[in-house]
């Protein structure tokens, strides 16, 4: 987890790193602080689809998963 939240130090706006670092926080059972980054996330990258995927599973929240379809038409799982 220290490693995940020195990266979003170091690059806040990084898809990436606020991916890992939410999903180790819902790993961890802090859905609350996980969503407050994906938020974050989505925010900061409102294109990326993966973002929203996670945010609309975080939250249970279906228009945050038809964001990420509507972004990536592909994504299957959403």
């Amino acid at each position: 987890m220290r490693a995940l939240e020195e990266a979003v130090r170091r690059e806040p706006n990084s898809p990436v790193a606020l991916l890992g670092l939410a999903d180790a926080l819902t790993e961890s059972g802090d859905a609350k602080r996980a969503s407050e980054v994906l938020n974050r996330g989505v925010k900061a990258a409102p294109g990326d689809p993966l973002l929203w995927y996670q945010l609309g599973l975080t939250e249970n929240n279906a228009d945050a998963l038809r964001r990420a379809v509507a972004l990536d038409p592909g994504m299957a799982d959403a």
